[in-house]
């Protein structure tokens, strides 16, 4: 937030706006309600830190903001294809309940199926980076 403020550029836009993509991603996967600059750290040489889940993991099944989702990291987008739901089972007992995983893979699917969208209206080139 202070770096808004104070008007502060990162040195290498490019490698900032991916960063930013992929939280995005990451915040509409999670289903996390409460994205914003005040839940954002940003270290001394410009890497980025999500903060404050508490208003994540919820059961909707759609994405909350779609229209946020604009490029994706090919290997995340990979990643994201091979998701199974004994992978996610696996890594979140028992932190998540089974609605919970199953919102999340809905997610998923959603961010998988826009993205394909995406690609197929503007080419690999435009979205995947």
């Amino acid at each position: 937030f202070d770096r808004i403020k104070l008007k502060l550029q990162p040195p290498d836009p490019e490698a900032w706006n991916r960063q930013m993509q992929r939280t995005r991603v990451f915040a509409q996967l999670v289903g996390d309600t409460d994205r914003n600059f005040h839940n954002l750290l940003i270290s001394e040489d410009w890497k980025l830190f999500m903060i404050d889940f508490t208003r994540a993991f919820r059961l909707h099944h759609e994405l909350e903001k779609p229209g946020s989702l604009v490029r994706c990291d090919q290997q995340l987008l990979e990643r994201l294809r091979q998701l199974t739901e004994a992978d996610l089972e696996r890594v979140t007992r028992p932190h998540l309940s089974a609605r919970e995983v199953k919102a999340v893979l809905a997610r998923r699917g959603a961010i998988v199926a826009l993205f394909d969208q995406l690609i197929a209206e503007k080419g690999a080139n435009e979205v995947l980076y």
